[in-house]
């Protein structure tokens, strides 16, 4: 009996195994394909009331980029690899989308076991699936979530290492050009604190995982919000004399180094919780 697919992206079935087979850059090209063909930008069709305080996600939403990535692809590909994909698709500063198969909850169709007496009958058996062999072991996705948060909370250590000296003649540290508030970093202080203590938990609290993945994402929206600004700006004044020198310079890395491992922390995170064994 012929493996059933994994995936269809275009016109394009896919198993897992010929998923897996292919380069990372044709991966990363069907991964942004595949999310574009299932949401869009919710300007498109979801209607927008300010009074009611913005986009009004009667359809569904707003989904997120990595989270559906992760859900869809996290057996046939490596976190970096989705990571990539993610990014391509949010390169604009866009974070929230709509489904583009409006009109039901759940941006894509999922099978509800009722069947029309015309329809073909479900395989009964699922077919089996023999290509598990290289996904990641809870041990490793947890292992791979504790380095993330290590690396950091090594660059938020940098970034503030000018911090509170009174008196001091050094330029301002980058973290104090960035629109992250010490509210904000003891927040996620807190997640990453609350991240490694479940870490260690005999049976991780799952809310609280999400609920500290969710704090590093929000802080990483704003940064990302900025970095997009400081973009459009650059465009618009003609890019040459925008950045004031180096300190401006170092800034803007800075920004992009942190947004990048806010994001990583907080999907490695999920990306773990999602393989815990479901309790019983």
């Amino acid at each position: 009996m012929a493996r059933k697919p994994f995936i269809s992206i275009g016109e394009e079935e896919f198993t897992k195994s010929r998923f897996r087979r292919l380069s990372r850059a044709a991966k990363v090209e069907l991964m942004v394909t595949w999310f574009q063909e299932h949401f869009e930008d919710p300007a498109e069709k979801t209607p927008y009331e300010s009074a009611e305080g913005g986009y009004q996600w009667i359809w569904g939403g707003p989904y997120n980029a990595d989270e559906e990535i992760q859900d869809t692809f996290s057996e046939v590909v490596d976190f970096d690899t989705m990571q990539k994909a993610v990014e391509e698709i949010e390169k604009d500063g866009l974070y929230d989308w709509a489904p583009t198969d409006i009109g039901n909850d759940a941006p894509y169709e999922e099978d509800d076991g009722i069947y029309s007496i015309n329809d073909p009958l479900p395989d009964i058996i699922p077919p089996e699936d023999v290509e598990d062999d290289d996904a990641l072991t809870v041990e490793q996705l947890r292992q791979e979530m504790l380095q993330r948060l290590d690396r950091l909370e090594d660059l938020i250590r940098a970034g503030q290492r000018d911090r509170g000296m009174i008196g001091h003649n050094n330029p301002p540290s980058p973290i104090d050009d960035l629109p992250v508030t010490r509210g904000d970093l003891d927040e996620i202080q807190r997640a990453i604190g609350e991240l490694r203590h479940q870490a260690q938990a005999p049976e991780p609290a799952i809310e609280a995982v999400h609920a500290s993945s969710t704090v590093l994402r929000r802080v990483a929206g704003t940064i990302g919000g900025w970095l997009v600004d400081r973009v459009n700006a650059a465009v618009d004044a003609g890019i040459q004399g925008l950045i004031p020198g180096a300190v401006g310079a170092v800034v803007v890395a800075y920004a992009g180094q942190l947004y990048e491992l806010l994001q990583g922390a907080a999907a490695a995170a999920m990306h773990w919780v999602q393989a815990l064994p479901l309790p019983f």
